[in-house]
């Protein structure tokens, strides 16, 4: 690639998740954090929640992630799911199933018509609860591990104060988690379906979160707002995903698909 050829990117989004994603192949900057930063913001530049490098690696594809804000996030959801299509489309890589490795975690990945499936394992449901105070009113989470970690609680604990609320009255109480963990509030729509919304390190509000989606699952079946069998969770897109918890393993399943692909005007050598 010259220098004045700019950089190819496809630009993906999973369930309303959107990524610019760039294929790995292909000489790219030491730095995908400044990257990151530079190709994803909204008003001027490519939007995106975040960046994906998607790159063959044996019989499957390594994953590299950095959020909006270009931080390190050792797994995403939906980007997995995108991760996974555009190695089949773009990368070439056959087979009904293969394998994706982020740097923290290995995920399972299937296709199957216009649904893109990952498989893992089972989100963890910490005990102890999480206390916060929020406008003056006492809200309780709980710590759950989904490849990455949220916070997750009803939505309902404080009705009407925005999601950054919660960042704020983590960090009086958990500055850790105010810096590492996600925020996922949870509200039932009957036994099989959740309506959430997640406040994503690094990117803000979005409008899907499959790490979320899968800790909302695993946090309604712990505190009995779901049943056991699969769930149907509603992110603020209307674009539903579908999470399946089975043992040690969790499924998580909903449409991606491409947007547009295009170069850079800019080469980012």
């Amino acid at each position: 690639m010259s220098a004045a050829a700019g950089l190819p990117f496809w630009k993906m989004e999973g369930a309303g998740n959107d990524f610019v994603v760039l294929d790995g192949r292909v000489a790219l900057p030491a730095d995908p954090g400044t990257l990151a930063r530079r190709l994803c913001p909204r008003r001027t530049a490519i939007g995106a929640d975040g960046l994906l490098v998607v790159a063959p690696e044996g019989a499957g594809v390594r994953v590299l992630y950095r959020n909006a804000d270009g931080s390190p996030a050792g797994f995403c959801g939906n980007g997995a799911r995108c991760a996974a299509l555009f190695a089949r489309e773009v990368l070439g890589i056959g087979g009904a199933g293969f394998e994706l490795a982020f740097p923290e975690i290995r995920v399972g990945a299937e296709i199957a018509g216009a649904a893109v499936t990952i498989v893992l394992g089972a989100p963890r449901v910490e005990t102890e609860a999480v206390v916060v105070r929020l406008d003056g009113t006492r809200a309780e989470g709980r710590i759950v591990h989904a490849g990455v970690p949220h916070v997750v609680a009803a939505a309902g604990a404080a009705p009407g104060l925005p999601l950054a609320a919660w960042r704020d009255g983590l960090a009086a109480v958990r500055p850790d988690l105010a810096r590492d963990a996600n925020v996922t509030l949870v509200e039932p729509a009957g036994r099989r379906e959740l309506r959430v919304r997640t406040l994503e390190r690094g990117a803000g509000e979005t409008a899907a979160c499959g790490s979320g989606a899968l800790a909302a699952a695993a946090w309604a079946r712990e505190t009995g707002i779901a049943g056991d069998g699969p769930v149907t969770v509603m992110p603020p897109s209307g674009i539903a995903l579908r999470v399946a918890l089975d043992g040690e393993r969790a499924r998580l399943s909903g449409p991606a698909r491409f947007v547009y692909s295009g170069r850079t005007a800019e080469a980012f050598t």
